[in-house]
């Protein structure tokens, strides 16, 4: 059962930046980096959050844009609102729809890929495209080939077809699941993230560097472990030759053997694929180089539908 309600969610906003004429301005040349809180607090007041219920969990989310629509699925410890300058610089063309997974036991790809569909009907979209990025992919790749007449064209970033973790990180995964609290407090949990993805953003700005720690930090731990064991029991491998739907799959630099090694497997696997490489970007693009990716993404979606394969 899907219920909903589009009424104000509790106020988390930052305070709004004293003006906004910098970030409306027009770039000349190279674009300017976005000033990502002025970006964040446009998104906090002006997109429309809802939520929607399925199967006892809620689902929390913001929709922002006018146009076709564009569904993005977070990563493993990923919030929506981290796609924010994203968003912001593709709101005039699509409609965005971005949400944060909610938190559940004894949870499966399978019902990660039921989420966006509840979504999709709370908002009346038939079909739509899906941005996602690392741990979204398992869920992405799992609804085309469920319900490939409402996937329209997927954009896949840093993702994954399969884990193999070790014996040491199941078990982590394990102890997660009674962990309380949020993954701020995890041990290690800000050495590892600096090491992964510090050197991908401008040294010009630490402070965008530091809302995604935040961010990531307000993510319960035992949300996190619960989606870490699901995507260690799934393999997307044998669907991939199955789906009739054009994938673009975004490779970056910093994206490590196991992301390469996927990447080259869908090359091979996917019927309708291709590959877009951005430079200096590491695994977080639409954080660190919004108008890279927005540019990829925009032109790709905006392309004629081809015909399928079947056709």
């Amino acid at each position: 059962m899907v219920s909903a309600a589009h009424e104000p969610l509790p106020d988390d906003r930052p305070p709004r930046a004293a003006s906004e004429a910098a970030l409306l301005a027009p770039p000349e040349g190279c674009p300017t980096p976005l000033e990502w809180r002025e970006v964040l607090d446009r998104f906090l007041r002006e997109a429309d959050h809802w939520y929607c219920d399925r199967d006892g969990r809620r689902i929390v989310g913001r929709t922002w844009g006018s146009g076709p629509p564009l569904y993005f699925l977070n990563g493993l410890t990923g919030t929506h609102e981290l796609f924010c300058l994203t968003i912001w610089l593709l709101r005039e063309k699509f409609r965005c729809v971005a949400f944060d997974y909610p938190d559940s036991s004894r949870l499966s790809i399978e019902q990660l890929a039921e989420w966006p569909e509840a979504v999709a009907d709370l908002h009346g979209d038939d079909a739509f495209s899906v941005f996602a990025t690392g741990l979204g992919a398992m869920p992405a790749w799992a609804l085309a080939a469920r319900s490939p007449c409402r996937v329209r064209k997927l954009i896949v970033q840093g993702g994954l077809t399969s884990l193999q973790p070790t014996a040491a990180e199941r078990a982590i995964a394990a102890l997660g699941t009674f962990w309380p609290g949020r993954f701020a407090h995890v041990p290690g949990r800000w050495t590892l993230q600096q090491r992964t993805h510090r050197p991908w953003f401008t040294a010009d700005d630490p402070s965008r560097f530091l809302f995604f720690l935040q961010s990531t930090g307000k993510q319960r731990t035992r949300g996190v472990a619960e989606r870490f064991r699901a995507a260690a029991k799934f393999d997307a491998r044998p669907l991939l030759p199955t789906l009739d739907v054009p994938v673009l799959m975004i490779r970056t630099e910093g994206e490590g053997a196991n992301r390469a090694a996927a990447a080259e497997e869908c090359a091979r696997l996917l019927p309708r694929s291709r590959t877009e490489l951005l430079h200096s970007c590491g695994l977080l693009p639409f954080l660190t180089h919004p108008h890279k990716l927005a540019k990829v993404c925009s032109a790709f979606l905006s392309e004629p539908d081809e015909p399928s394969s079947d056709a």
